[in-house]
């Protein structure tokens, strides 16, 4: 200690101590502020509004609020003699094989098409045939004051994403981000697969998953997909996001998604890593990844790159979240994959990134 303190004078010990307990002071400071405004923006939102769960004689209406059908009739009523099967009744939309270029029937006609399925009494659950293109297209046309008071199930993805922000934004409602009809019950490469069945069925219908914790399928992670820890930690928040190019397309309109206090998943197909780069850019600037509670950056199928090598996207991801002061997972089983999970968005859950694991906290659907 003497020899410590020979090398040491007491002046500079005293102005070491003292950058060290500055530093120290300007850490706990930043983690207290952190969390003192995740409390104000949770406090803020919306009440979420709980939809009963669906159960069997239950009618589910189909509908098409985006792009048409790919297959034929016999393919759409084999699809809906399976659901039958469970005990469902089911209407279609008129519009479901209705073709007006990329978009099945116009604006006008798929959003009546779509609130037709809701105004009826008799219909409970919801169910988007497929994505594609167009949900944005109809935000301004739906009824959200209708939907706030007669909630119901309303499951999709992909281009669905664009519905579940604005009705979340404008309502509280808890809607499903899961697999399409067509991905479950018509396409003949994803048709039937139990993993997808037995998580949507088991999230829609059963009102006691206040403590479910999701399991991966036996066929994910993707090849050159790892599930891996970005950033650690264990965070608690309401769950948002779907696909990261739908929900950077409403930055800057009325249904821009709101990050705050929550646990963000993205997921996205089809797009090279500086694409993926770009959007995280744009939310970032946007101020959609400050006050975040976590984030769970789903699946990226076929977003590898010319390369085909995953490195260049962990990069990117590591790039945005590695020091992030919330825990970051990458590799979750929702999105454009075989087997995908459902996840009730705006439902309380806890992300544990160093476990890598999802635990829901309350039940999504009501008895």
């Amino acid at each position: 200690m003497v020899e410590f303190f020979k090398k040491w004078p007491l002046d500079i010990l005293w102005i070491e101590i003292n950058t060290l307990f500055f530093y120290t002071l300007q850490y706990m400071i930043r983690y207290i502020f952190y969390f003192f405004t995740l409390s104000i923006f949770t406090l803020n939102a919306l009440e979420p509004i709980f939809p009963p769960a669906l159960k069997t004689g239950d009618t589910i209406a189909i509908v098409a609020p985006a792009s048409p059908a790919k297959e034929d009739d016999e393919a759409i009523a084999a699809g809906i003699r399976l659901l039958i099967a469970r005990g469902y009744k089911v209407r279609l939309a008129r519009n479901v094989r209705e073709a007006d270029g990329y978009f099945a029937g116009n604006d006008k006609k798929r959003a009546e098409m779509f609130m037709e399925a809701w105004t009826d009494p008799e219909t409970k659950g919801i169910w988007c045939y497929r994505g594609g293109y167009g949900c944005s297209r109809i935000l301004d046309l739906i009824d959200y004051s209708f939907i706030k008071k007669h909630p119901k199930v309303l499951i999709g993805m992909s281009d669905i994403t664009a519905l579940h922000a604005a009705i979340n934004k404008k309502t509280g409602l808890v809607t499903f981000l899961g697999p399409n009809m067509d991905h479950v019950y018509v396409s003949p490469t994803t048709r039937r697969l139990t993993y997808n069945e037995t998580e949507l069925w088991n999230i829609v219908s059963n009102s006691k998953n206040d403590q479910y914790l999701y399991k991966n399928p036996s066929n994910f992670p993707l090849k050159g997909h790892p599930i891996q820890t970005i950033h650690p930690g264990v965070a608690r928040g309401r769950l948002t996001g779907g696909t990261l190019s739908i929900i950077t397309s409403l930055i800057g309109t009325p249904w821009e998604i709101d990050t705050k206090g929550k646990i963000l998943m993205l997921e996205e197909v089809d797009e090279k890593p500086y694409r993926i780069d770009r959007m995280l850019s744009q939310l970032k600037q946007a101020g959609h990844l400050d006050h975040l509670a976590g984030v769970i950056l789903c699946s990226w199928k076929k977003c590898l790159g010319n390369d085909n090598r995953s490195d260049s996207l962990t990069k990117v991801f590591k790039h945005y979240f590695e020091k992030a002061p919330y825990p970051v997972l990458l590799g979750f089983p929702s999105g454009h994959i075989p087997s995908q999970t459902t996840v009730p968005l705006n439902v309380l859950a806890e992300l544990d990134a160093g476990k890598k694991s999802l635990r829901l906290l309350e039940s999504p659907v009501l008895r």
